[in-house]
């Protein structure tokens, strides 16, 4: 307990450190560094947001700081274990991270009951699809037949091409229906829960981003497999993330005034 209020305590400090006559923006993010390319990207856009890293914190500690958080970015890593998509028995090929699931799980559940806006990207975008009874492929190079390469052993010059449906919400974001993105993944989503709708494919038809089906009373929802975070400033898929995801926070501030 003295632990999570030292937590609490220690965040409204910072909160009110600086800008006191202003609403603070915080961005809690599942995993990442405090050095971080998640960080950089985020602070890009807007210099005065204050990133708090999740990772090993208790659900008490969670529910509090979502409580002052403006957004959740679920981050890449780690294979989601199958178990929670019906192939509990398949994991010779996973890397898996137990807590960070139950972690995740729990996040995606306490962030839309708050209502947060959510970033769910590469392996936050597969465990999102999850939680709402989706499935994964759990390995393309075994599982899918494909020319297209997801993963490549120097994973900061990988890309492929990808179509965007011109009627979502994603193509209103990036303003182009064709381009080419980074990818390092060899899972990917499989069956679509039914909450959500596909937005963009990679050439060999695996689902590169979902948006929700029924948006209306749900809050927003970007998630892309791709890592915009690690884009260059002027592709499209990248920096415009971040910049709607920041946008939408001030507006949703600027309409409860």
């Amino acid at each position: 307990m003295k632990k999570l209020l030292f937590i609490i305590i220690g965040l409204y400090i910072t909160l009110s450190g600086c800008h006191s006559a202003e609403k603070k923006l915080i961005i809690a993010f599942s995993k990442t560094a405090d050095t971080s390319n998640y960080i950089k990207w985020i602070k890009k856009a807007a210099p005065e947001a204050i990133c708090v890293n999740l990772y090993g914190k208790s659900f008490q500690q969670i529910d509090s700081i979502l409580n002052l958080s403006n957004a959740l970015v679920l981050t890449g890593g780690e294979d989601v274990h199958p178990y929670y998509f019906g192939k509990g028995s398949d994991t010779s090929i996973c890397e898996i991270n137990p807590y960070r699931d139950t972690l995740e799980f729990y996040l995606i559940k306490s962030a839309t009951r708050q209502n947060l806006p959510i970033m769910a990207v590469c392996r936050g975008e597969q465990i999102f699809n999850v939680f709402n009874g989706g499935s994964l492929i759990i390995d393309i190079p075994r599982d899918k037949h494909s020319n297209t390469v997801h993963q490549c052993k120097d994973y900061k010059n990988c890309y492929h091409k990808i179509k965007i449906d011109e009627s979502s919400q994603l193509y209103q974001i990036c303003g182009n229906s064709v381009g080419s993105v980074n990818t390092n993944h060899h899972q990917a989503v499989d069956h679509l829960s039914e909450q959500l709708k596909p937005v963009a494919w990679s050439e060999d038809g695996i689902i590169e981003a979902y948006e929700w089906k029924y948006p209306n009373g749900k809050p927003l929802l970007i998630a892309v497999q791709w890592h915009p975070e690690r884009l260059e400033e002027n592709n499209p898929f990248g920096s415009n993330l971040a910049k709607f995801l920041l946008n939408n926070i001030i507006q949703k501030d600027l309409n409860k005034k």
